[in-house]
């Protein structure tokens, strides 16, 4: 090969090496940085800061959680005697049972467990919800349900587990049903 030609290769690989670098730096250029770090108290008087570029904090402490159970059925499977206390009264039929507005404070998460050992076939039952923010109310959102998140046969958590629908985030508002 004559050094003209071996110059030329030479030449294409580097640019053709500066064109990957680019291809990948160019997109991080506009990556935001998330610094997880404790949150310091700011001295009495301290100005707040104002344009300036400052790290995001975000506690890192563990977030206190708050589970509430409602009961839709008794542990005899009855609808009726929860009526007016944790269901709607006149929302409850042999295929159908409503529950009454839960208030919700902070960030919430909804999902409906059954009793251990209470099968249910795939697609036996739907599992619907809705919220609200102020005095107005989303429109009903199916939630997942499906055994698929079931421990195995033969743990121990399969010998106490509630199955149940996937968890769904509704966020930041007043109630759910």
């Amino acid at each position: 090969m004559r050094p003209v030609q071996a110059r030329f290769i030479t030449a294409c690989q580097q640019l053709l090496a500066l064109g990957v670098v680019l291809a990948v730096l160019t997109p991080a250029a506009g990556v935001l940085s998330l610094d997880i770090v404790g949150a310091r108290p700011m001295p009495a008087g301290a100005p707040a800061l104002s344009g300036a570029l400052a790290s995001a904090t975000v506690p890192t402490e563990a977030v206190a959680s708050e589970v509430t159970e409602v009961p839709l059925t008794t542990p005899s499977g009855n609808t009726r005697s929860l009526a007016g206390s944790t269901l709607m009264r006149g929302a409850i039929s042999a295929t159908r049972v409503t529950s009454r507005p839960q208030t919700v404070t902070g960030y919430g998460a909804v999902g409906v467990t059954r009793a251990h050992g209470e099968a249910v076939e795939e697609g036996g039952i739907t599992v619907l919800v809705r919220t609200r923010e102020g005095n107005e109310w989303s429109g009903w959102s199916a939630i997942d349900y499906h055994d698929d998140h079931a421990p195995d046969a033969g743990t121990p958590d399969a010998l106490t587990d509630r199955p149940g629908t996937d968890p769904l985030i509704i966020g930041d508002v007043d109630a759910v049903r």
